[in-house]
């Protein structure tokens, strides 16, 4: 291909160029009886350019009169046009990437598919995805295709165990469930994960959220809330009357102990013989005799409490229960 460019008798444009593997034919105008271009030395008409530099004209018409026109820069266009990502190009379904043209100096961009305009385009949906783009010399460039893929979002939000009431202070461990997925643990919306696993462990200081979401690379799930409440463990505060009659109110008696690691009960009645032992924390005391199941009578009788708290550190308490029917 061959670029032709008329040489007027007044040089107003001394932005002249050719493209890439490409040559530039200049004329002059008709009518002179002598012509001579530099530095090629030629003396036609027209003059074939096939390296950059500066060129001058100089003619004589039939009367004798001379002109000089130029010196005009020549130049070879080598603009190559490729793109960049904001993004990665396999993408979650609902997420996007930006396409950007990394060479801002092109007149126009044309984006294909689409025909789209512009030096950045938005992608959504999977495909192919080219652009070519024209300097202002007029020289076309095409760039590398990229492929995009969307994935569809199938990922549920991760199944938390975790108690919600914990103990001031305590180190709590916080388990979630997502299948082979991976859990990514946070502190609030937006920020950098916290941990990245199946557990969280973390010590407790006053009312605590957590955040945390299913991710399978691109996708990720939506968030799930873990709200942990904290009670003062170290205050252990009995119940000392209850009325086992059978009508559904206080008719059981139990010390439960927050964050207990070792926990054990012992009720006796008013001669020392015991009649009751408790193994576990929350374990209720129903009003009746062990060995007999028979009814306790109704009276005072006096429990020994032995528990490990939940920084495994052992206590005793003593105390009463007026049971009444």
């Amino acid at each position: 291909m061959v670029d032709e460019i008329r040489v007027p008798i007044a040089i107003t444009n001394p932005d002249l160029g050719f493209c890439e593997g490409d040559s530039l034919l200049l004329t002059a105008n008709s009518g002179m009886a002598h012509y001579l271009w530099t530095p090629s030395g030629d003396t036609t008409r027209t003059t074939q350019i096939i390296e950059t530099g500066v060129i001058s004209l100089s003619v004589v018409d039939t009367n004798g009169c001379m002109a000089n026109l130029g010196p005009v820069e020549v130049t070879q266009s080598n603009s190559l046009i490729q793109f960049s990502s904001t993004g990665n190009s396999i993408i979650c379904a609902g997420d996007t990437v930006v396409l950007t043209a990394n060479n801002p100096n092109f007149t126009s961009y044309n984006w294909m598919p689409g025909n789209i305009n512009s030096n950045s385009i938005t992608v959504s949906q999977s495909g192919n995805y080219w652009m070519s783009a024209t300097d202002s010399v007029g020289c076309v460039s095409n760039s590398d295709t990229a492929q995009v893929v969307v994935v569809e979002n199938d990922l549920n939000a991760p199944i938390i165990a975790v108690d919600s009431l914990v103990c001031e202070g305590a180190r709590v461990l916080i388990i979630g469930d997502a299948g082979s997925d991976t859990i990514y643990w946070y502190t609030n919306f937006g920020g950098s994960p916290i941990y990245v696993g199946d557990t969280l462990v973390r010590t407790i200081n006053g009312s605590t959220t957590f955040f945390a979401q299913t991710v399978s690379v691109p996708c990720a799930s939506e968030f799930v809330a873990v709200d942990l409440y904290t009670d003062d463990c170290d205050k252990v505060t009995p119940s000392n009357v209850f009325t086992p009659n059978g009508d559904g109110v206080n008719d059981q008696w139990s010390l439960a102990i927050l964050g207990a690691t070792c926990y054990e009960v012992e009720i006796y009645n008013r001669w020392g013989i015991l009649i009751s032992t408790l193994t576990a924390s929350g374990a209720y005391w129903d009003g009746t005799i062990d060995q007999s199941s028979l009814d306790a009578a109704d009276g005072t009788y006096y429990f020994i409490l032995k528990y490990c708290d939940y920084k495994n550190e052992r206590f005793s308490q003593t105390g009463y229960i007026t049971l009444i029917r």
